[in-house]
């Protein structure tokens, strides 16, 4: 309720696209998606990002480029042997030169 004293617990899920090129500088506005209180108007919601390190991935964001190293023996290289990579989102990726 809008009369300043009652609290209204809202859930409202978005989609938020995130582009290359944002890093924890960037920032999005949505006008009229923060708090409202009575007799005024409703507030923007601001998103701000933050670049988390994850243990166990060997990725490392160099501007808008993710780069993934890779150690592997000098026979591994020679034989071409296939390398399994963990995506992001936890999927194995086994990654073969033909």
């Amino acid at each position: 309720m809008a009369d300043g004293i009652s609290i209204e617990s809202v859930e409202q899920k978005m989609v938020v696209e995130v582009k290359p090129g944002f890093n924890s500088e960037s920032t999005l506005k949505f006008a009229s998606r923060g708090h409202q209180k009575h007799a005024y108007f409703q507030s923007a919601l601001i998103v701000k990002f933050n670049q988390v390190h994850t243990e166990g991935l060997n990725y490392v964001r160099n501007d808008d480029d993710l780069v993934y190293t890779h150690s592997l023996s000098l026979e591994d290289a020679l034989m071409m042997c296939p390398v399994q990579i963990k995506t992001l989102d936890g999927r194995i990726m086994n990654i073969s030169q033909d």
